[in-house]
């Protein structure tokens, strides 16, 4: 037997019933969203390296983002930080997972 996912039952079952009716079977079988979260290891890396950031992320499957907030000092693609001159500054994870996110901030250190 094939499976059926979620929104062609909903598209179904909107079919059958009347609005009031479709609205109370919704509410009760609905897909509960997941809030995700983050956390982030702060990040000690050489002028000119690179290195990896190190995020928990829950759920599994929730994409994250990061972004430097001095581009003089690091920078950052994807989950690689390259060190650009010595300091420090900050970087923040944002974990998304459908339409709810979570922020997290680390000290990244170019040496």
């Amino acid at each position: 037997m094939a499976k059926m996912k979620y929104e062609e039952v909903r598209s179904i079952i909107s079919n059958l019933l009347d609005d009031e009716d479709f609205a109370k079977v919704e509410a009760a079988f609905a897909p509960t969203p997941v809030t995700p979260t983050i956390s982030i290891s702060d990040v000690t890396v050489a002028a000119g390296a690179t290195a990896t950031v190190t995020a928990t992320v829950t759920p599994s499957g929730a994409s994250v983002t990061y972004v430097v907030a001095n581009t003089a000092v690091a920078t950052v693609t994807g989950n690689e930080v390259t060190g650009v001159t010595a300091g420090t500054t900050t970087i923040t994870g944002t974990a998304t997972s459908g339409t709810l996110s979570a922020t997290a901030t680390a000290t990244v250190t170019v040496e």
